[in-house]
């Protein structure tokens, strides 16, 4: 088990205060099912690499999970996990939530929410969250690196994954229609595309964006909220500096130019945006992080 998991994160949604304990689990044909087992919480699985399927156990219930794959586990349901051949991966995020003490106005949405978690005669519930596996990873890959602004960031796809669990959750299933979801992952797979190709372009902008989609200007920043929880400007930016911390840690290149591979027209303007996000300068950055 890698150090940087098993770790407890927190964030507030809609007056809903969320706290997740991510691990990862490793499935081994040879070693056959896991034990049976159930928690007092509920909790995500989110399959990372391997088929593997999630059981009852009385076995009539089942649910099959690949790459990406999301489903929910409701607190107190009795399951095991079997893979068929070879070695299965999957990230797990155990829930905690409760109602912000002074938030009266939201209690039913946290009851409807409740209710959806501890359904424990329905069994797995499975989820269309595309987003889940790349927040996940991006956790991860945060709390290991152990530098400068880790945590935030893992706690900053913390609030985005959360916010997209509850709209899953509180979506009315019989509306989405099969190939409604299909759509909208691939929305989010032309519009990621487009993103990593453009990012370091200055002049990219929201119209543009727009434009190569071949939506409005409002559908597109409908499609950030719902993806992202956050706005183009705030997407772009988060690109923009994750890719500047890679060049900062696996090159040479001087500030300037990293400023412009990511997108900057101006270095100031990069500076000022890392020091935002991050808490320090780029060079105090490359610094902390033992690079001279």
């Amino acid at each position: 088990m890698k150090e940087a998991l098993y770790t407890t994160l927190c964030c507030t949604v809609e007056d809903i205060s969320f706290v997740g304990v991510l691990d990862q689990g490793f499935f081994y044909h040879e070693r056959g099912a896991v034990e049976a087992h159930r928690h007092t919480q509920p909790e995500l699985h989110v399959a990372i690499l391997g088929t593997y399927r999630l059981e009852s156990v009385s076995g009539e219930v089942t649910l099959d999970m690949k790459k990406g794959d999301v489903a929910l586990v409701p607190s107190g349901f009795w399951h095991t996990t079997a893979v068929d051949e070879g070695v299965a991966e999957e990230y797990t995020l155990r829930l905690e939530l409760s109602p912000v003490r002074t938030a009266e106005a939201k209690r039913s949405l946290f009851s409807a929410l409740s209710q959806k978690l501890t359904k424990t005669e329905e069994g797995f519930l499975s989820l269309c969250l595309p987003e889940a596996l790349p927040l996940l990873s991006r956790m991860q890959a945060a709390l290991e690196a152990h530098g400068v602004g880790g945590r935030a960031e893992a706690e900053a796809c913390f609030r985005l994954l959360s916010v997209s669990l509850l709209r899953g959750l509180l979506a009315d299933a019989d509306a989405l229609e099969e190939d409604a979801r299909d759509d909208a992952i691939d929305r989010k797979e032309s519009l990621e595309k487009i993103l990593q190709r453009e990012y370091a372009n200055p002049d990219f902008s929201l119209t543009e964006l727009a434009d190569l989609l071949g939506f409005s200007v409002r559908q597109v920043n409908r499609l950030f909220q719902l993806f992202y929880g956050q706005s183009f400007r705030e997407a772009l930016s988060e690109i923009r500096l994750y890719n500047a911390q890679r060049l900062l840690l696996r090159t040479a290149l001087p500030m300037a130019e990293v400023a412009c591979r990511v997108g900057y027209r101006e270095p100031s303007g990069f500076y000022i945006a890392f020091r935002k996000r991050f808490g320090c300068s780029p060079r105090q950055y490359r610094l902390q992080n033992g690079i001279e």
